[in-house]
């Protein structure tokens, strides 16, 4: 089933409205939205790095989420228009039929997934909305994708189904617990385990599952915090650790290793977080964290666990946090020439965010495209059929919405003379 979306909605555009931090290849795009409860239904954005709030629509958002390439998708809620999302680029709208809350990007393509009512998994494009009822009668209630993106896995009670995001087609259903005994899970390395947060004989535990055939790979007890997201390199997990009671609670996100269980890094955060967004590049981390009556954002170097920017706080009121970042940058693969014809061929690490775009930049020496720089599609290739004799120096950057990466490793090409 789906519903029709016109064809600006995944348009790639400047993003004007969105905030840039930072003007480096680091940089990346946040958007906070906030409503107060003391005063009318709102929607503000919010500079991370300066807590000023520019007022952005006069309906309220319980959600918002970014497409990996850095367009936004709001949920707003309204008198005359139940459910619609926005393209915020252009500020154009879109009424969806029921509602939709998005849950995770798509990190290749313009794309988010999300819950439907009656917590059935869906997925908005520039197709429409499509609803996927691979759990049947089972409740949805946790949503991972894969870094390529092929995959989809839904954790419907007790199984995990795996979903081919291309046609929403349940390939793979995984028995990861007993009813009522599986608290949430996260992806492992490579995305070809599952790391899955249950109770097996009275006993709290994390299970490694192989993603293929379903078998326990390796459990171990666990007296930790609840599971929360993984890092995009997969190499650690997040949870949340509340303790206390009442206004004596205190919170932090520990970041765990994935294969010693080792506790990484700690982060304080002071209330419970429902959002932590880390860098592809792992150099930051987003977050925010709510009470009864106020909310907080903030931008935190990863590694040592200082604020950088914020916090925003929000009395009264709740913060929804939204980050996209530019690609990471491309690995450019051994370069191929008969004669004078040259093939370049190209790939983005696995954590990378979408592209709109590449630049391939050719110099006369080493690391300087003094001779062109060529903007190109987002097909990973490029053909040179009558090249110069010469010798080149070429390196590739990606492109999408909220910057251009660093450039890619150099390769060397050398274009012999047509002999006589």
């Amino acid at each position: 089933m789906r519903s029709a979306v016109p064809a600006w909605w995944f348009c790639v555009a400047a993003l004007s409205v969105l905030i840039t931090a930072g003007a480096s290849a680091g940089a990346q795009r946040v958007l906070l939205s906030a409503s107060r409860d003391d005063l009318p239904a709102s929607t503000s954005l919010i500079d991370l790095a300066t807590g000023v709030v520019s007022p952005f629509s006069t309906d309220f958002t319980e959600n918002s989420m970014v497409t990996s390439d850095g367009e936004f998708v709001l949920r707003l809620v309204s008198p005359e228009t139940r459910w619609r999302v926005r393209h915020i680029s252009s500020g154009q709208e879109l009424p969806l039929p029921f509602d939709f809350t998005p849950v995770v990007p798509h990190p290749r393509q313009q794309a988010v997934f999300g819950f439907a009512p009656g917590a059935v998994p869906a997925r908005l494009d520039s197709r429409g909305l499509a609803l996927w009822p691979v759990c049947g009668a089972a409740t949805a209630s946790t949503m991972r994708v894969s870094l390529d993106g092929l995959r989809l896995f839904v954790l419907c009670n007790h199984r995990v189904v795996i979903v081919d995001t291309a046609s929403g087609r349940a390939v793979r259903t995984l028995r990861v617990g007993d009813p009522v005994e599986v608290f949430g899970f996260v992806l492992g390395r490579d995305d070809n385990t599952l790391i899955v947060l249950r109770v097996m004989n009275n006993v709290r535990e994390l299970a490694w599952i192989d993603a293929d055939t379903g078998a326990t790979i390796r459990a171990e007890d666990w007296a930790g915090p609840p599971l929360l997201e993984s890092t995009p390199a997969r190499d650690a997990f997040v949870g949340s650790d509340c303790r206390g009671v009442g206004a004596n609670v205190r919170c932090a996100l520990v970041v765990t290793d994935v294969d010693t269980l080792a506790e990484v890094r700690r982060f304080d955060t002071f209330a419970p977080s429902n959002r932590f967004v880390v860098s592809p590049d792992h150099e930051h981390a987003y977050l925010n964290s709510f009470e009864a009556s106020s909310s907080r954002a903030m931008r935190l170097d990863f590694h040592s666990g200082l604020v950088i920017d914020g916090p925003v706080d929000l009395l009264r009121g709740r913060l929804t946090l939204g980050v996209a970042f530019p690609p990471l940058p491309p690995v450019l693969d051994p370069p191929q020439r008969t004669g004078r014809s040259v093939q370049l061929t190209w790939t983005l690490p696995a954590p990378s965010p979408d592209v709109t775009g590449y630049v391939l930049d050719v110099g006369s020496r080493p690391g300087a495209p003094d001779l062109a720089s060529v903007a190109l599609g987002r097909v990973p290739t490029f053909a040179g059929p009558e090249v110069p004799p010469g010798r080149y120096f070429v390196r590739v950057r990606a492109v999408n919405a909220v910057g251009t990466s660093a450039p890619s490793n150099e390769v060397v090409i050398d274009v012999p003379r047509d002999p006589l």
